[in-house]
């Protein structure tokens, strides 16, 4: 039987692959842990009838699942709570410990990430640190851990590449943190490279494509991981000459006048932004910068609930009429459907427009 032509199999595919995948990324998060928490972890999570988004420790005090119904302490024994007098309690060791596994066990090679906060590992996931130190962070200062759990998404077709292929700009994929922004770019990559576009993906902290020697990125896909988004954009400008940049998290003025570099050559620009509704994101100066060179064609809002599922979606002449407009808050009035495919599901949705 031919999965890709035949709607119900792909579609029982898709489900086997997305379970087995989340036990694979929940397994590997928690395979840093030490011995007792990393066994207690894991009985927890089997217990879980949902998805499981991050594994939190915090020292002397709690180790914390975030799930679909909220955050749950892990006990001793490995069951869980909404108690946390009965959590388990890691020690600053422990952590450390466990930060130092990440890095493969010389944090020296990881310096430059764990004094910006936080080291990728594995297949691009990404543990966060909090210290109490005042200055620049080592690993000896870190008293908490955020393990970012990557979401396993849809699997993509090469159907759904058209509504990408046909940006004349780009598309800004906008949610909260957890929403599932990542995930989605790395499918758009998938899709773009199953379609012979040329891509250049900027990885700055390597959840794309995992550390060195992890796995390797697809045909028709050049990846530049490591450095600065700004540097990225313009490394591949010059000497990749790619059709398609795709970047996570512009955060910063200077990245989207990289951005803006970027378009004026030509090339078609993906990055995701935090934001979780129209009204914030036109409240952030990075994006205001990238308004003003139509660097969109169409922004895209993801649910926080259900990472990766596509709640709304504006176009650039939509966005600037509420700009332009008396005020943000759009009542009702305009509606249109959504056409984007990215590896979410697809959503319509009601555009509201200031009168």
């Amino acid at each position: 039987m031919n999965i890709f032509f035949d709607a119900k199999a792909r579609k029982t595919n898709a489900k086997r692959v997305k379970k087995l995948n989340e036990k694979t990324f929940f397994y590997e998060a928690s395979d840093i842990l030490p011995g007792r928490i990393r066994a207690a972890v894991r009985l927890a999570g089997e217990k879980i009838g949902g998805a499981i988004y991050e594994i939190r420790l915090y020292a002397a005090s709690a180790a914390v699942l975030t799930t679909d119904n909220g955050a749950v302490y892990v006990t001793d024994c490995g069951g869980i709570s909404g108690e946390p007098e009965r959590a388990l309690r890691p020690t600053a060791n422990e952590i450390r410990e466990a930060v130092i596994k990440a890095a493969g066990w010389s944090p020296f090679a990881h310096a430059e990430e764990i004094k910006n906060g936080y080291i990728t590992f594995g297949r691009g996931i990404r543990a966060g640190f909090g210290t109490l130190c005042g200055g620049e962070v080592t690993v000896r200062g870190i008293t908490s851990l955020n393990i970012r759990i990557p979401c396993a998404g849809t699997a993509p077709r090469a159907s759904d590449a058209g509504g990408v292929n046909g940006l004349i700009r780009g598309l800004l994929i906008a949610g909260e943190p957890g929403s599932g922004k990542t995930t989605m770019l790395k499918n758009i990559t998938v899709l773009l490279s199953q379609s012979s576009r040329r891509v250049c993906v900027i990885d700055e902290r390597r959840e794309f494509f995992g550390r060195e020697g992890i796995f390797l990125p697809p045909a028709n896909v050049d990846v530049i991981s490591g450095c600065d988004k700004e540097t990225g954009i313009m490394r591949a400008l010059r000497l990749l000459s790619p059709e398609f940049i795709i970047c996570d998290e512009i955060g910063t003025e200077s990245e989207s006048r990289a951005v803006k570099a970027c378009l004026n050559s030509g090339v078609r620009f993906i990055a995701s932004i935090h934001a979780g509704s129209l009204c914030q994101l036109v409240k952030r100066r990075q994006f205001i910068t990238l308004f003003n060179c139509d660097a969109f064609d169409r922004i895209v809002f993801l649910s926080s609930g259900e990472p990766g599922r596509i709640v709304q979606e504006y176009t650039f002449t939509e966005v600037k009429y509420a700009i332009l407009g008396a005020d943000n808050d759009m009542p009702a009035g305009f509606s249109h459907g959504a056409d984007v495919h990215c590896g979410g599901k697809k959503e319509s949705k009601t555009v509201s427009c200031p009168v």
